[in-house]
């Protein structure tokens, strides 16, 4: 993901993005961000996950669906600004 404010790359794991807080903030340049999930990535993703699932069904079996929808959640993350009201 990259931030909007700074447009470095910041890793999902990264600290401080998985911090409780109400407020995440870049790592780098501390603008403020929130994290989302983007429908137009999930939705081009959307087919290739289910044919992985149906590919993946035979090795890891009821768990292959769920492992697809995760992968596509993860790679459809992406980070915007927080306008300054909130």
């Amino acid at each position: 993901m990259k931030c909007p404010h700074c447009k470095r790359s910041v890793g999902l794991f990264d600290r401080a993005l998985n911090d409780f807080k109400n407020q995440k903030r870049c790592p780098y340049c501390g603008g403020k961000v929130a994290i989302y999930i983007s429908l137009k990535i999930l939705a081009l993703l959307a087919i290739p996950a289910v044919l992985v699932a149906i590919k993946l069904h035979p090795k890891f079996g009821i768990f292959a669906p769920g492992l697809a929808a995760l992968v596509v959640a993860a790679l459809s993350m992406r980070l915007k600004p927080v306008s300054k009201g909130k």
